[in-house]
């Protein structure tokens, strides 16, 4: 409870984090010379079929359209990318954005703690794809390579749409785009046409068994300015598991102790309920602000300010860890992440059919890691700080059949890591070594990027794209006793080229296939390079300069069709099916000083390890979605998705990468019984990941499964919404109904039991 009092939200620290320090942004600055704009030469390519009603096709094939620079200006471009739009997330009606990537079925979650959630997207998750939210890149210096948790610092109830695009996207952002980027939209400023305004306010409030929900927005809006405006604020309990088990598994995911402290010790006491995963309550709080002016000779301008912070939260997978049947840890917990985020966006179309769009934006974000060993009296404090300051300018060309888009961004990181040890019991406090070099570390990226879009016929479009990139990355150790390498400063310089083409052809009616082959990278960042940490008691990880980008070289095909019978059946399919080679990987592995695997670190003798360019893999997988329509009243969606993968390292020959999540889907069946009235249904599947599939030296958290691996799960899931009036909805929904206890793939806390939802929403628009 205290923890939870000393990180409540105080005002004086959005004035605190608004500084901007000048002498690490130098660098910055200095860096910015005039980029030289790409440019491409298309080759003429032979037609492949006959011509056909063009706006036939697009009025009736369902494509995804997305106005920026990831986005098809060409309605006949067949990408894979999975949308959520404002309807669909509302009627989801999610805890947080984890768990409505969870829901929607699309992406594959997996959590260590109640406030996390790390998306898997073709066998790649964390610092291996990219976030971006309201086209500003999220990833930063620090994003590790195990599981994350960056994506919940958005509440779901603040965003308008998400759109998943798989694949590499490195052209379009640089790095870390290897598996694929998560595009998410905020709240949109809602201008007028006329001289009358337009206003739009809402409040919500809704309650469950697992957690409250209360938030507000409100948009304002004119022909020549606008306002936005959203709070959101959450509050969960801790976590309640199913409580019908496997009768194979019966104690697997069961909290039998809870921890507490008697006499100034640690000591445990039998749990009133061992569904309930104590502890893993927190709360969050997200704050929006969006002003927008506009006019015809200087274009659109917006300020975007972003404010996110939580109270601390455990981490429940660490503290079910135990070391001779006794709990490893006694405390373990992330202090609250708070992170601001201020955009200024400009965007001006000329003679409509050129457009330049730049951003410029300043992000803070504090994280700090707090633990203890049982009945030590020490506790360890970790404390970072990351500043990052980023600028993009964009050019969209549209020349009827042809679409060029290129232009430039970079981004600067400055990372400040501290740390001490504090007696619980005194109040004394002593050194500790940071996670991060002690005097501080940057990392620079930039990159100049083209794209050209060619549509050649109303049946064959091609897209190509190319971008260069550019990575700067220093690190100083200050400190020299609490960091025995044989190095103080380190520095590393990378570059790469990566490419994208694409052919989509339209087969026949309301039919089209496309191939598209490309590549990506992630270059090393702080995290991978300069951490000097010890992962576990006796496991020390160095710094390794010599570390490459790793890249991937990816090839798919994607199918699309749709049948229609006058306005009552509606069918549609989308298939995919990708292979991808990953070269360079980069994992963890034995590292030497001075030709010994081992020193002696904290008084006791540690190995060595660092992180190593030593694994090369190929993944291949597929993605199918049935959609069927009837009369506008009865909707049904099915979505599954799978990923193989095999290393070919010799040493390794014939495993499989970590995080490959099983076989998963979702079918989903909705029905408007009136018109103000709907119910849907939803079904979440998982396969069994079994103990022979999983990667035991990597990331997949083989020790919070069963001793055969991850069992096999289904929820059945149920919701209804009820228009009152014009203004007044009412929903509810249950989740997990059977009560099945489950825990998905290398998560370290089980998923929610039955939880029951309800809410209210209030909306009064014009």
């Amino acid at each position: 409870m205290e923890r939870f009092l000393n990180s409540t939200f105080q005002l004086q620290q959005i004035s605190e984090r608004l500084r901007i320090n000048f002498v690490n942004f130098t660098p910055y600055l200095c860096s910015m010379k005039l980029l030289v704009l790409l440019s491409f030469c298309l080759g003429v390519l032979a037609e492949i079929a006959a011509q056909s009603d063009t706006m036939q096709w697009k009025k009736e094939l369902e494509t995804i359209e997305i106005k920026d620079r990831a986005g098809s200006y060409h309605k006949d471009v067949l990408k894979p990318i999975q949308s959520l739009k404002t309807l669909e997330i509302l009627s989801l009606n999610t805890k947080s954005t984890a768990d409505l990537l969870a829901s929607s079925g699309k992406v594959f979650l997996q959590k260590s703690q109640q406030g996390g959630g790390s998306p898997i997207i073709r066998g790649f998750e964390a610092n291996k794809i990219l976030l971006v939210a309201d086209n500003i890149r999220m990833n930063n210096a620090i994003y590790r390579g195990g599981h994350l948790q960056n994506i919940m610092s958005i509440s779901p109830i603040l965003i308008e749409s998400i759109d998943v695009l798989q694949g590499p996207g490195s052209v379009l952002y640089g790095s870390d785009a290897i598996g694929g980027i998560i595009l998410l939209k905020t709240k949109a400023l809602r201008w007028s046409n006329e001289d009358k305004s337009k206003f739009n306010f809402s409040i919500l409030g809704e309650y469950g068994n697992q957690a409250w929900n209360s938030a507000h927005f409100f948009q304002f809006g004119k022909s020549k300015w606008a306002w936005t405006h959203a709070f959101s604020y959450s509050d969960f309990f801790h976590l309640k598991s199913g409580s019908v088990r496997s009768s194979k598994y019966p104690q697997w995911g069961q909290n039998y102790f809870e921890r507490i402290r008697v006499n100034n010790m640690d000591s445990l006491v039998s749990s009133k309920n061992t569904s309930i995963q104590f502890p893993s309550a927190y709360r969050q709080w997200d704050l929006l602000e969006k002003v927008g002016f506009k006019s015809k000779k200087l274009g659109e301008h917006v300020i975007n300010f972003q404010y996110s912070s939580t109270t601390t939260i455990d981490r429940y997978d660490r503290l079910s860890e135990y070391k001779q049947e006794i709990p490893a840890s006694a405390q373990w917990y992330y202090g609250p992440q708070q992170k601001l985020f201020v955009a200024y966006e400009w965007d001006k179309i000329f003679h409509s059919n050129l457009q330049l769009k730049s951003q410029f934006s300043v992000q803070n974000i504090l994280e700090s890691r707090h633990n203890r060993n049982w009945n030590n009296a020490w506790l360890k404090h970790r404390n970072e700080t990351v500043d990052v300051y980023q600028w993009s300018f964009d050019v969209i060309h549209d020349l009827n059949s042809l679409i060029l888009k290129y232009g430039f961004d970079n981004q600067w990181n400055n990372v400040k890591s501290e740390a001490f040890q504090e007696n619980i019991l005194t109040a004394q406090t002593k050194a500790l070594d940071t996670r991060y070099p002690d005097g501080g570390s940057q990392l620079f990226l930039a990159g100049l990027f083209g794209i050209a879009e060619k549509k050649w016929s109303d049946r064959f479009t091609t897209d190509i794209g190319l971008r260069a990139s550019y990575q700067f990355l220093s690190a100083k150790i200050k400190d020299a006793t609490l960091f025995p390498v044989p190095v103080d400063h380190l520095k590393q310089k990378n570059t790469a080229l990566n490419y994208s083409v694409g052919f989509h052809s339209k087969l026949w009616k309301n039919s089209i296939m496309s191939f598209i082959s490309s590549s990506g990278f992630r270059s090393p960042n702080v995290d991978d390079l300069a951490k000097i940490f010890e992962s576990t008691e006796g496991r020390l990880i160095i710094p390794n300069q010599d570390l490459k980008p790793e890249k991937i070289y990816n090839q798919e095909i994607n199918f699309a069709q749709m049948w229609r019978t006058k306005d009552i059946h509606k069918f549609n399919v989308t298939a995919n099916y990708f292979y991808a080679f990953y070269n360079d990987a980069i994992v963890l592995d034995v590292a030497y000083i001075n030709g010994l695997d081992s020193i002696d670190f904290n008084g006791a003798r540690t190995r060595l390890f660092s992180n190593q360019n030593n694994r090369n893999a190929y993944l291949n997988g597929f993605s199918v979605d049935f959609k069927y329509e009837y009369k506008k009243r009865f909707f049904t969606d099915i979505h599954v998705e799978k990923t193989f993968s095999r290393i070919v390292n010799e040493a390794e020959k014939g495993l499989n990468l970590d995080h490959i999540p099983p076989l998963f889907g979702r079918f989903s069946v909705k029905y408007i019984v009136f018109k103000n009235l709907q119910c849907n249904s939803w079904i979440l599947y998982n396969a069994w990941k079994k103990k022979s599939e999983y990667n035991l030296l990597g990331e997949d958290n083989f020790q919070y499964a069963t001793i055969d691996g991850t069992p096999s799960w289904m929820t059945l899931n149920f919701g209804v919404e009820y228009q009152m009036n014009s203004n007044w909805q009412s929903y509810a929904k249950m989740e997990n109904c059977l009560d099945t206890h489950y825990r998905p793939f290398a998560s370290g806390i089980s998923a929610a039991g039955r939880t029951f939802v309800l809410g209210i929403r209030y909306q009064l628009k014009n």
